[in-house]
């Protein structure tokens, strides 16, 4: 009986774990940052006096990436759905910044199937083009990779931006440390760790000055996969 009771309150505790998650889910999904809107509709505001059809094809982009983000999805996605919302993210903020923003994908074939956090990857990359590229004056790389590891998958969003300062990069994570870059990274950072434990929790690196940038990365474990090494 004492064996069976502590079964139950385990079960009781994952329950309230997996409660938690989906909380943090909806309040990631609830998160849509004011800036972004703005940027984004004055972008398209700009562009219907000098390139309509573009103008145009941007309204529809932004419609179907918020149904998508407010959507109802489960915990997990395959990473190439992940991928596929942030390439109509990155069409918004392409037509903002130009030639000043570069993109790179690195991602093994095999990584495409695996399984990922919604909304987990997306909010890397917003944050590398709002603090990293985005107080550049010079152009900027932002490069998304995934690879298949012993243990599963690291996934990874590095940017050649002006980088975090030590000071700041020690409380990055932790919660309400800023409006911006400190809410959305510390909701992936939990729901990662409530999904997959500790060892899958966000690491960054980051250096600023010559060789400024950041890395921001995190592994699944082969659990959370499917069809790896298919």
């Amino acid at each position: 009986s004492d064996l069976f009771s502590v079964y139950l309150e385990l079960a009781d505790l994952d329950a309230r774990a997996a409660l938690v998650t989906r909380a943090e889910l909806e309040a990631l999904r609830a998160q849509i940052s004011p800036h972004f809107l703005f940027n984004t509709l004055t972008t398209i505001a700009a562009l219907t006096r000098t390139d309509a059809v573009r103008a145009h094809d941007l309204i529809l982009d932004f419609a179907e990436f918020f149904r998508d983000t407010l959507s109802a999805h489960g915990e997990l996605v395959r990473l190439s759905e992940e991928l596929h919302h942030i390439e109509r993210y990155l069409r918004f903020e392409q037509a903002r910044f130009g030639e000043r923003l570069i993109v790179e994908n690195e991602i093994d074939p095999r990584a495409y199937a695996a399984l990922v956090p919604v909304l987990s990857v997306q909010p890397l990359v917003e944050n590398a083009i709002a603090h990293g590229i985005a107080p550049k004056s010079q152009p900027g790389r932002v490069r998304i990779s995934a690879r298949i590891i012993d243990d599963g998958c690291e996934i990874e969003v590095g940017d050649d931006g002006v980088g975090i300062a030590s000071a700041r990069l020690e409380s990055i994570l932790e919660q309400g440390h800023s409006s911006g870059m400190g809410v959305g990274l510390n909701n992936v950072h939990r729901r990662l760790i409530g999904l997959f434990g500790s060892s899958s929790g966000l690491r960054i690196e980051s250096r600023t000055g010559r060789d400024a940038g950041t890395i921001v990365r995190f592994r699944l474990p082969a659990s959370a996969n499917r069809r790896i090494g298919a």
